[in-house]
């Protein structure tokens, strides 16, 4: 998602985010996914999905890049994972 960032500050064309989820993309596969994998999307990568959709619920499509942002730099940069702090503080670092 962040090279279409990029992509947006030199060419003519808006971003629009919508929810995606791993989980949803690979449940017709689960089985020949690694076992590591596979438990990782059945049992943390539910919350957080819920979670954005709540927020974009509540406060429209213009939450979810900003939160998807906030929950990507916990996750992956920070290396604190899909845990709920993390996932409360990304909602606190969007307002």
């Amino acid at each position: 998602s962040r090279w279409m960032l990029e992509v947006e500050k030199v060419r003519d064309v808006e971003v629009r985010w919508h929810v995606m989820s791993l989980a949803v993309l690979n449940e017709d596969k689960l089985d020949e996914l690694p076992e590591e994998y596979r438990d990782m999307l059945e049992n943390q990568a539910w919350g957080p999905v819920r979670v954005v959709i709540a927020a974009q619920q509540l406060h429209g499509d213009d939450v979810v890049g900003p939160l998807y942002t906030a929950l990507g730099t916990r996750f992956h940069n920070n290396g604190e994972g899909p845990t709920r702090e993390a996932v409360a503080a990304a909602l606190k670092d969007v307002g």
